[in-house]
């Protein structure tokens, strides 16, 4: 991945709406370029994917818990795609078991994250996303 990509190519898979929209409305306000689009399943991140290559996706927030498919099958679903390893996946949870967290990073997250409860928690989330994007760290963290 090179820094400084303009914009950042952002996918959320959520089943949850309401969480999509207000990270869509964070990402939206920050103070660097986007291009977000919020899918509600693994299939339809597989059917993106299918249309816009793998090469599309610059950094992919992934939600663990989501019916019929859910983050971690969608990570061992993923890994057999070529080019995997130039997509930063950071896995979001409402749990905070030390398991799901190994487990996501053993399948090739970059990272895993309690999701952000409140508007001002999304609004730092993607400040820090913001900030490892505009600096070298973006590929070292990804």
């Amino acid at each position: 991945m090179v820094p400084n990509k303009s914009p950042l190519r952002i996918v959320m898979v959520d089943d949850d709406r309401d969480d999509v929209f207000l990270t869509k409305m964070a990402f939206k306000r920050a103070d660097f370029a986007t291009d977000f689009a919020g899918l509600n399943s693994g299939k339809s991140l597989f059917e993106y994917i299918k249309n816009n290559g793998i090469g599309s996706v610059d950094l992919l927030l992934l939600d663990l818990n989501m019916p019929i498919q859910n983050g971690h099958d969608i990570l061992k679903e993923l890994s057999t795609y070529p080019h995997i390893e130039d997509l930063c996946v950071v896995m979001f949870s409402t749990s905070r078991r030390a398991i799901d967290k190994e487990i996501a990073e053993r399948l090739g997250a970059s990272a895993f994250i309690v999701k952000p409860g409140t508007v001002s928690e999304t609004n730092e989330f993607v400040k820090n996303v913001g900030e490892i994007f505009k600096t070298s760290a973006y590929e070292m963290a990804c």
